[in-house]
């Protein structure tokens, strides 16, 4: 009788013992995650959303640092930053909002020219002089820009990428920040702005939940190729009240 309790003790102790290490295993398992105050996610389009090219609100205005980059662009050297897009930087980052950047461009061939003036030529500084900027503190922070081990890869902030989808590099972005690509509510806090009505279409197509702002292009009457306006500013957050100012006391 007492072997059979013994053994019955020392069976029930090995199940208990392996259904605790497969709850560790679980565990680890999981993504990592800094999401759990439900920030937004802000994603950029660079080219003719955070720039623009032959606009007269921008071109040769040094307030929009236009310069002619070796970067080719859709059959043009020609950019200056687009004409709102410093104020979109600066309300996700008012609102406390992540951070992305989805551009089909080439990151090696454009860092010179779209990359580094970013911090070089303080294009965005409410970004760049945000506490969050490079931050070693506890909580989230918005990676350095203009360092090339944070661009394009399987978990970066930020991708200039012409092999990828835009859904594709967003997935990447979301996984960075600790949001799950995966999970509804978490592409429903996600914000993308682009010029291209057919990146808009591919992430409509499979991020279905993410509000995806078409911003003008050319042709698109007096706004084309300015890039980024304060009414695409204000659709993107129209209905998005709840996400709270997290940065203010």
């Amino acid at each position: 009788m007492k072997k059979t309790v013994s053994i019955n003790q020392k069976v029930t102790f090995l199940l208990l013992l392996v259904t605790g290490l497969f709850l560790i295993v679980w565990v680890i398992k999981q993504p990592v995650t800094q999401d759990e105050d439900g920030r937004y996610l802000c994603v950029f389009d660079y080219d003719l959303t955070l720039s623009s090219h032959l606009c007269n609100a921008t071109r040769d205005n040094p307030d929009f640092s236009c310069v002619r980059t070796q970067c080719f662009t859709y059959g043009w050297n020609d950019q200056c930053l687009g004409v709102n897009a410093r104020s979109a930087i600066a309300e996700c980052v008012r609102r406390g909002a992540y951070i992305g950047i989805a551009s089909h461009a080439a990151v090696d061939r454009c860092w010179d020219g779209k990359v580094l003036p970013i911090v070089s030529k303080s294009q965005f500084p409410e970004f760049t002089s945000s506490p969050r900027y490079d931050s070693r503190q506890p909580g989230f922070s918005y990676p350095a820009i203009d360092n090339r081990d944070n661009w394009n890869c399987p978990d970066c902030a930020y991708h200039m990428d012409p092999g990828i989808s835009k859904s594709e590099a967003i997935r990447k972005i979301m996984l960075h920040y600790g949001m799950v690509p995966d999970n509804a509510e978490h592409r429903a806090r996600v914000i993308f702005w682009d010029d291209s009505s057919s990146n808009i279409q591919d992430v409509n197509n499979y991020l279905p939940e993410i509000r995806a702002v078409n911003v003008p292009g050319f042709g698109s009457g007096d706004a084309g190729g300015c890039g980024i306006t304060q009414a695409d500013i204000e659709k993107g957050w129209q209905g998005n009240d709840d996400a709270r100012l997290l940065e203010q006391p």
